[in-house]
């Protein structure tokens, strides 16, 4: 139906990741054994990992962010171990701290691990919200 049709336009995950969209952590995630490129999305980024350099809670963007790829790949063990595979996509959590809130104790928060094509066909993974496409 669409093999002749013009792209009019055509927005890449290297373009996505270029102007934040997508938060690249690929070389943090592999050091957790993911082989793949591994992004996480702005709105699960903005959430889940992002902290404020000047705050003082004993938190970093980092840590944080390790703590995503960690619980992603739980959920992707967990789901092989039960048989829930194959999928493209599983939820997770991940508890928190909220910054700002004065509230010391760590809130959850839903993620969706996504393994989709990348630019050129190849498996990649994304971390984002479960309402994020």
């Amino acid at each position: 139906m669409f093999e002749n049709a013009e792209i009019v336009h055509r927005y890449t995950r290297a373009q996505a990741i270029a102007d934040g969209v997508l938060h690249d952590f690929t070389a943090l995630a592999s050091e957790f054994g993911f082989t793949k490129s591994f992004v996480i999305a702005h709105h699960a980024w903005t959430e889940a990992v992002y902290w404020p350099q000047d705050a003082d809670e004993g938190q970093s963007e980092k840590g944080r962010a390790w703590d995503v790829i960690v619980q992603a790949h739980f959920a992707i063990a967990s789901a092989r171990e039960a048989k829930r595979v194959p999928t493209d996509r599983l939820e997770f959590t991940v508890y928190r701290l909220v910054h700002d809130s004065g509230d010391p104790t760590p809130r959850p928060i839903t993620l969706v691990i996504h393994i989709g094509p990348g630019d050129a066909g190849e498996p990649v993974f994304t971390v984002m919200a479960p309402r994020d496409e």
